[in-house]
């Protein structure tokens, strides 16, 4: 028996659990919590987050007991070095990519918000005249995707007045 198979249900007891009780806890299957205690097959990183959840103790304290605890090099760890507020190269390249993504997404959603809508009136009112489709009812979904457009146009000019609002109040706070 392994190691950690050792330690998984060393836990298990201290914790006064049953297999049944960790599995309806969990959703791991009886059979794959007993495969991780016999040592025939190791838990993924799911299983341990759900076991972790189950018994309120962290990952590292489920696997290892107190001596057998492994000590972490702080120096050697990436994040060690990052002084808040430092900008690197990764995080420049990062902040370009959610700009990149933010600027797409703005895209998309005057499309979905905007286009989508004004097309839908165009065609409902080609529909209607040119074709001779027109029942007054029709005036319901005419005011679906207007109602879309409008709400859009709306939250936009919401948005510019808060900025706006903002920045008068920033103004003031440097006057005084």
């Amino acid at each position: 028996m392994s190691q950690v198979a050792t330690r998984l249900k060393e836990v298990r007891e201290e914790k006064n659990f049953t297999i049944e009780a960790v599995a309806g806890k969990t959703g791991i299957a009886i059979d794959e919590l007993q495969a991780f205690e016999k040592g025939s097959k190791l838990p993924d990183a799911g299983a341990l987050m759900q076991l972790s959840k189950a018994y309120e103790m962290s990952i590292d304290r489920i696997l290892y007991s107190g001596s057998e605890m492994p000590k972490y090099d702080e120096s050697k760890a990436v994040y060690a070095n990052v002084k808040p507020g430092d900008t690197t190269r990764i995080d420049k390249e990062h902040a370009a990519l959610v700009e990149r993504r933010s600027a797409s997404n703005k895209k998309i959603m005057i499309l979905t918000h905007m286009v989508f809508p004004v097309l839908c009136v165009a065609i409902y009112l080609f529909l209607g005249i040119a074709g001779g489709f027109w029942h007054p009812g029709w005036i319901i979904f005419l005011g679906i995707p207007l109602y879309y457009a409008l709400v859009f146009i709306t939250s936009r000019i919401g948005k510019n007045v808060d900025n706006a609002v903002k920045e008068y109040m920033d103004e003031e706070e440097k006057k005084q």
